[in-house]
């Protein structure tokens, strides 16, 4: 018995799917949270804006400016439309305290950095007023984006819903093309295809548009799940900014795809280590960029690090868009020239058997 274990356990660790799964995705996944909740590095300020007419506003001035980045603002016509293109300006949630008289009046696109904002406020208005046993300020919360300050999703429903939406795309691209010019290889039909001459344009373009098309299954799915939610699901099904977003997204892991696609037709790599690392790199950009983990709950050096990656700009664009703001389509310059500069080297570079 002892030797079967003995040569059962050494064929295991052989295993090269194993090694990844249950040695190298956990200390993978130990590195990104423990770098977002571990504590280490200072946290993210969330950017709040300050109008006040009131006697408060000068103690609320004070108070939030020790904590939070804090701008003041003379004018706001629409609170909503202003903290909307704050959030695509910045790419991070902004929240925005309005004083006016008798009333404090706080929008945010975040449940996390609104509802700590609101703490805050609360706090002060009761201090400013003690001992009396009524506050005479009313002070109101308002979640932009059919969620409040309770909901069980972090980003609020409607945010969650168009954020995975796009990590459909994002998976899509570099795990299905992956798994096509896998199985290609397996079967040999690359070799066939390099007999009869089919161009390489062809395969891949057939590739790509297929896995492209398949992500759709997923996209379905996660709108049938939101609608149980109370997500109006039409905001995202008729928003050309998310499927732009998506298309980008797509077109960038489609790339890498691409590129990675040559240690299985060149270099005779295992299909199966060449699945596990793009699942790896996609699960990478997934939870470092703000879609899996809000950046509200990342340190400070993590969330810059997430700003700079072309996938927070497809983010913010889709998002904001389908709360009801306006993200101008300059956004979409830096993720646009990634996604076809990563798109075009790895359409350049693939080779489908190692002669072509």
């Amino acid at each position: 018995m002892l030797k079967t274990t003995y040569l059962l356990l050494v064929d295991t660790l052989r295993d090269k799917a194993f090694l990844f799964w249950m040695v190298a995705f956990p200390a993978i996944l130990m590195v990104i949270y423990g770098a977002v909740f571990g504590g280490g590095g200072e946290p993210a300020k969330a950017p709040v804006f300050l109008y006040a007419d009131s006697s408060l506003g000068q103690l609320l001035k004070d108070v939030l400016n020790e904590t939070y980045d804090l701008k003041l603002v003379s004018q706001v016509d629409d609170p909503k439309a202003f903290v909307l293109r704050e959030t695509a300006r910045l790419r991070k949630p902004a929240t925005l305290v309005m004083a006016n008289g008798s009333s404090i009046h706080i929008y945010s696109v975040s449940n996390i950095w609104g509802g700590i904002v609101a703490g805050a406020v609360y706090g002060l208005v009761y201090q400013y007023y003690y001992p009396n046993l009524t506050v005479p300020v009313d002070v109101k919360l308002e979640i932009i984006g059919a969620a409040n300050a309770t909901s069980m999703f972090a980003q609020g429903p409607t945010r969650t819903a168009t954020v995975l939406v796009l990590v459909e795309a994002m998976a899509a691209g570099i795990q299905e093309v992956l798994a096509l010019f896998g199985g290609l290889t397996i079967s040999g039909l690359n070799k066939r295809a390099a007999l009869f001459r089919v161009s390489k344009l062809n395969v891949v373009a057939s590739a790509v548009a297929s896995s492209l098309l398949s992500s759709f299954a997923g996209v379905a799915a996660v709108f049938a799940v939101a609608k149980f939610y109370g997500v109006e699901i039409w905001r995202i099904a008729l928003s050309w900014h998310v499927w732009v977003a998506y298309i980008l997204n797509y077109l960038f892991f489609a790339g890498i795809g691409l590129l990675m696609t040559n240690a299985m037709t060149v270099r005779k790599a295992d299909v199966s280590v060449l699945m596990n690392l793009g699942t790896m790199i996609f699960l990478l950009f997934a939870f470092t960029t703000g879609y899996y983990i809000p950046l509200e709950v990342m340190p400070e050096s993590m969330a810059r690090f997430a700003l700079a990656m072309p996938t927070s700009y497809t983010a913010t664009f889709a998002t904001v868009s389908v709360l009801g703001g306006e993200a101008p389509i300059s956004m979409l310059a830096y993720p646009a020239a990634a996604a076809a500069a990563v798109f075009a080297l790895g359409l350049r570079l693939v080779k489908l058997h190692p002669k072509l």
